[in-house]
């Protein structure tokens, strides 16, 4: 037997253990290294990040939270004023002064310039504040303040047009999702406007931008840059606002917003939609009368949500079941609303627990026959594990949570039983002009578009060129997440518990919590960051895949920084 060599030994683990800590010292090197991006597509200002965001220009200062509402001895509108303090008062950390226009040129501090309706200001006094926001204030303009020449201060400044209103009637300012102003706020929450003559604003130049708009049809509030400046400009007056507590929050909420906006602090926003998509599209059909029109129809539609009465839901292939979903519509076509708890359990017991037997599938969804139900058939869906109550027409609201677990999916357009039998409309291309005025509505505000039929309706052999026209239209269109009910509501769900903050301090940080018990995959954030550069889109972040109840932090840095 050989002699054992301990030197030999000693040597051979010396290079063993220098060949592991040389490995381990490049593998954390590799996974930790903190200035990891990749621009993706430089045209869509499109970034992929784990750690560090590197912007290609500088960040400007934040201007002071500090106000002043330019006033003359021409303003008479006394309740205006009082209004908007009320507004400024909640506003934490922000001051504000009421200046006559004579002392405007006295003013060193910069902040942001409030001009009131009907005020004429002095030509002279008009091109100062214009200069000054050139070159970095911001100003918020309310209404069409002019010059005692006529000069409009919305077309000098903002670079639109005002055209009046001639209509003296209550209407509703629906607001643009995915915008900075609209933070925390829904696509399609409304401001109402009581009985006044308001300005329609066309933008004149590229540089504004859309938050809101009178009944989906003109604009109502515009935003944008005006060199190193940034404006803000209504369409109406804060006298007309309404006084109901729906209108107050959001309003609070929105001139949160402008002053964040216009002070140039920075905003990141969560997408409405996975991978970005502009809006998104449901399918829903209720197979009731004329039940079996529902195999042609499955024909257009591939991708659909399909509501049974369970009396409907006869012998089928299983190729037709794939990649749809179906849901219940209920036993019998009667309502809900009224009936007892222990009644109501057993109808949407039986009916949830007949069709997953049937199917082999569970169920995900409940439409309420015409539309009626109550709070006891909210705690039956919930005892059993539904996801989602499809529910009655309300314009552009994508989601309202009634407990935890349970979504609520409005009618976003009306559908075809509104059309064809309430309001007598039988002609194939009039229901198409309906449809799609509704449907390019929706995508305006970057809603939710559920398309909803009936099998002896729009369904029916002579209506189903209908269906297929605004099928293929909506396939075709890329900017589309063309989706079953039970995927929107699973992501809306899961979006609502994805947190994300933002630190200012010197360095722009944002994290970002994944609550779900899933991981999340192809997260988007929207930032807005602090800078008048212009670029073609907004900057998007796509995070590919966030791990459950992990907590990430991106650093945005600047060219400056």
């Amino acid at each position: 037997m050989k002699k054992f060599n301990f030197w030999f030994f000693l040597l051979i683990l010396f290079f063993f253990l220098l060949f592991l800590l040389t490995a381990l010292g490049i593998t954390k090197l590799i996974i930790k290294r903190p200035d990891f991006y990749q621009v993706v597509k430089e045209e869509e200002g499109s970034f992929f990040t784990y750690d560090t965001l590197d912007l290609p220009f500088l960040k400007e200062d934040y201007l002071p939270l500090k106000g002043y509402i330019i006033i003359n001895k021409n303003f008479i509108f006394d309740n205006e004023i009082k209004i908007l303090e009320k507004i400024l008062k909640e506003l934490l950390g922000f001051e504000y002064q009421i200046i006559d226009e004579k002392d405007f040129e006295k003013l060193n501090e910069k902040g942001i310039i409030i001009l009131l309706e009907k005020t004429e200001y002095d030509v002279k006094i008009s091109e100062k504040i214009k200069e000054r926001v050139y070159l970095g204030w911001g100003i918020l303009i309310i209404k069409n303040p002019k010059t005692k020449e006529g000069i409009s201060l919305l077309s000098h400044i903002a670079g639109v047009i005002p055209i009046e209103n001639s209509r003296i009637e209550y209407q509703e300012v629906f607001l643009k999702g995915k915008t900075p102003l609209t933070f925390n706020m829904k696509a399609g929450d409304f401001l109402g406007i009581f009985g006044e003559r308001s300005y329609f604003l066309k933008p004149v130049e590229k540089r504004a931008n859309i938050c809101g708009y009178y009944k989906f049809s003109d604009e109502a509030i515009v935003y944008g840059f005006y060199n190193k400046g940034r404006y803000v400009a209504f369409g109406f007056s804060l006298n007309s606002l309404t006084s109901d507590s729906f209108t107050q929050k959001n309003i609070k909420i929105l001139f949160k917003n402008i002053i964040n906006w216009l002070t140039k602090r920075p905003v990141v926003l969560l997408s409405y939609w996975p991978e970005n998509k502009e809006y998104a599209f449901i399918f829903s059909c209720d197979v009731e009368h004329q039940s079996e029109n529902w195999h042609k129809i499955r024909e257009i539609v591939k991708d659909g949500t399909f509501f049974f009465l369970t009396t409907e839901l006869k012998e089928f292939d299983k190729e037709e079941i794939e990649n749809i979903e179906i849901a219940l519509h209920g036993e019998e076509h009667e309502p809900l609303k009224g009936k007892d708890y222990k009644k109501q359990e057993e109808i949407i017991f039986k009916g949830k627990n007949y069709l997953e037997k049937k199917l082999k599938k569970k169920i995900f969804g409940f439409h309420p026959p015409l539309l009626m139900y109550d709070s006891l058939t909210l705690a039956v869906l919930k005892k059993f594990q539904f996801l989602y109550l499809l529910t009655e027409y309300q314009l552009g609201l994508p989601f309202l949570p009634y407990f935890s677990s349970i979504i609520s999916i409005p009618q976003t357009i009306p559908d075809d039983y509104d059309l064809m039998i309430r309001n007598r409309i039988k002609d194939k291309d009039s229901l198409l002009i309906y449809f799609m005025k509704y449907i390019e509505d929706l995508k305006r505000i970057n809603g939710l578009i559920v398309f909803s039929i009936h099998t002896h309706l729009l369904g029916s052999k002579d209506y189903q060129s209908v269906i297929k026209e605004i099928i293929d239209l909506i396939e075709s269109d890329k900017n589309c997440y063309f989706a079953k009910a039970k995927d929107i509501a699973q992501w809306w769900l899961k979006r609502s518990k994805i947190k994300i903050e933002l630190k200012e301090n010197g360095l722009d940080e944002i994290t970002i919590e994944n609550l779900n018990s899933d991981n999340m995959e192809e997260i988007i954030l929207i930032y807005y960051p602090p800078t008048n550069e212009v670029f073609e889109k907004i900057i998007t972040i796509p995070i590919k895949n966030l791990r459950s109840k992990e907590k990430r932090k991106i650093i945005i840095t600047y060219k400056n920084s």
